[in-house]
């Protein structure tokens, strides 16, 4: 009885993260890119001086500042004019 038990939630678990992997995916499914197309043109000119912002939250800012030379990643926007 409790080796069915113990079957049954597993499957039923299995299952669970199934459904949310599949259901991830097919919510991307009609994402569009916001990228910019690709151009050949030289980023590095005499012509205009680029702009470079990069947006990241507070908390991780704070713990980037913190632990610098640590190999983490954190999530960020970046945009260069």
């Amino acid at each position: 009885m409790v080796n069915v038990v113990k079957r049954t939630s597993f499957l039923l678990g299995i299952i669970s993260l199934l459904f949310v992997l599949v259901s991830a995916g097919a919510g991307c499914a009609n994402a569009t890119s916001i990228r910019a197309p690709y151009s050949n043109a030289d980023p590095f000119t005499d012509e205009h001086i680029a702009t470079v912002r990069i947006i990241i939250g507070q908390e991780d800012w704070d713990s980037l500042t913190k632990n610098a030379y640590a190999k983490e990643y954190f999530k960020a926007d970046f945009w260069f004019d």
